[in-house]
C-alpha cells in the first residue's frame, strides 16, 4: 500500500496547528485522516481534533470529535476514515512510541472483534516532528502464516506420493547395517535418517487427511457453486460485504451472518465450510485482506480443522473460491510504510 498526500494539504495541516498553538506552550495536538482509499490511500484532509486531551508527550482523540468525522463522511460518500495523525514535540524523526500503539494505533481490535465488516480500509497513522520537516507513516502487519490454493490446484499441492516414497527409499538405502550389527559411529547417521524418514510419514499422513476432507468438501462446492455464488451476491446486494457459509447434514451449503463462534461444533445440521469476503476495490491488498483470515482463524482454531474454503469477490463482483489452509499466527507489528507527497502543481 502507498499513501499519498499533496504538500499542500500538509500545509493546511501545519498553518492549523500553528493556530491552534498560537500563544501556547507545546503539547500534542493531532486528530483523524480523511481521505479515499482503493489499494492504495489518498489523504485529503487532516482533520484537527480540537477536543484531544494532550500534554507534551502524550494525545488521547476524543471520541466527540469522531462523531464529527463521521457526520462530515456521510456528506461526501467517497471518502472514508483512513486513520490518526499527531504532533510529536522535538525537529527530530517522530518516530511512534508504545503510547501511540496504545492510545492511537487501535485498528488490532479488530483482529479479535466479533465482526469486523465495519472495517473498510487498512489504518494509517502519520507523525509529524514540531515544526512539520519530518513525517513517518505507519501501518498495522500481522503475522499469519497461511496458504490459498486455487480449487483446481489443490489435490496436486497437497500430496505427491510417488516422490515421497522414492525419498524415503533413498534414506532407507543409506542406512547400511553389515553382519546384523551397527556401527557406533554410525549410529548417529542412522538415527537422524530415521528421524527425517518418520517425520516424512507424519507429514503424508497430515496431507492424506487433508486431502481425503478436501476431496469430500470439494464434491460438495462443486454442487453448490451456484447456490454459493447466489449467497454472496444476495448479501452484497443488502450491503452486506463479509458472511459465514454452513454446511446442513443433507450437504447443502447456507449462508449466516458473520459470527464464527456461533457455530457449535456439536451441531450435527451445520458444520462449518468457510467464509465469503466482498472487497470494494479493484485491486486488493493482501495484507488487508489478511485481516479478515486472522479474525477468522481466531473465531475457529480451536473448535475446528485448519483448512476450508474461502470466497473472494472485488469490486466487479469477480467471484475468486480459494481453500485457506492456516498454519499458525504470531501477533501484530507497525511497520512504516511508503508515504508519497505530492506537489499540488503535479494534479
Amino acid at each position: 500500500m502507498l499513501v499519498i498526500v499533496k504538500d499542500k494539504t500538509i500545509e493546511e495541516c501545519k498553518n492549523e496547528v500553528n493556530e491552534f498553538l498560537k500563544g501556547k506552550s507545546f503539547h500534542e495536538v493531532g486528530g483523524y485522516l480523511i481521505g479515499t482509499y482503493d489499494y492504495d490511500a489518498s489523504i485529503e484532509l487532516f482533520f484537527l481534533d480540537k477536543k484531544a486531551e494532550s500534554t507534551s508527550t502524550r494525545i488521547k482523540l476524543s471520541s466527540d470529535s469522531f462523531l464529527e468525522v463521521e457526520k462530515l463522511l456521510t456528506k461526501f460518500p467517497n471518502f472514508q476514515y483512513l486513520g490518526t495523525w499527531h504532533v510529536h514535540p522535538g525537529k527530530g524523526l517522530p518516530i511512534k512510541s508504545e503510547i501511540d500503539e496504545a492510545t492511537l494505533f487501535l485498528e488490532r481490535f479488530v483482529i479479535e472483534t466479533d465482526n469486523p465488516e465495519q472495517y473498510k480500509c487498512p489504518r494509517i497513522h502519520i507523525i509529524f516532528n514540531e515544526n512539520f520537516t519530518e513525517i513517518k507513516c505507519y501501518t498495522m502487519n500481522l503475522d499469519l502464516d497461511y496458504e490459498l490454493f486455487e480449487v483446481e490446484s489443490m489435490t496436486k499441492s497437497n500430496l505427491d506420493l510417488l516422490d515421497i516414497i522414492n525419498i524415503i527409499k533413498e534414506k532407507l538405502n543409506e542406512i547400511e547395517i553389515s553382519n546384523g550389527k551397527i556401527d557406533l559411529d554410525d549410529l548417529e547417521d542412522i538415527y537422524n535418517n530415521l528421524v527425517e524418514i518418520r517425520d516424512m510419514i507424519d507429514g503424508s499422513l497430515d496431507s492424506l487427511e487433508s486431502l481425503f476432507i478436501f476431496e469430500e468438501f470439494k464434491e460438495i462446492f462443486y454442487n453448490n457453486t451456484e447456490n454459493i455464488e447466489n449467497i454472496i451476491l444476495s448479501n452484497i446486494r443488502n450491503n452486506v460485504n463479509i458472511g459465514i457459509l454452513t454446511m446442513t447434514d443433507k450437504k447443502v451449503i447456507i449462508g449466516l451472518p458473520y459470527h464464527p463462534e456461533i457455530i457449535d461444533s456439536a451441531d450435527v445440521n451445520s458444520e462449518l465450510f468457510g467464509f465469503w469476503k466482498y472487497f470494494p476495490y479493484t485491486k486488493i491488498d493482501l495484507s488487508f485482506e489478511k485481516i479478515f483470515l486472522t479474525n477468522f482463524y481466531l473465531k475457529t482454531k480451536e473448535e475446528y480443522s485448519n483448512q476450508f474454503f474461502y470466497f473472494r469477490c472485488n469490486k466487479e463482483l469477480r467471484i475468486e473460491p480459494f481453500v485457506v489452509r492456516f498454519n499458525s499466527y504470531d501477533g501484530l507489528r507497525y511497520d512504516e510504510v511508503e508515504l508519497n507527497i505530492i506537489k499540488d502543481s503535479d494534479f
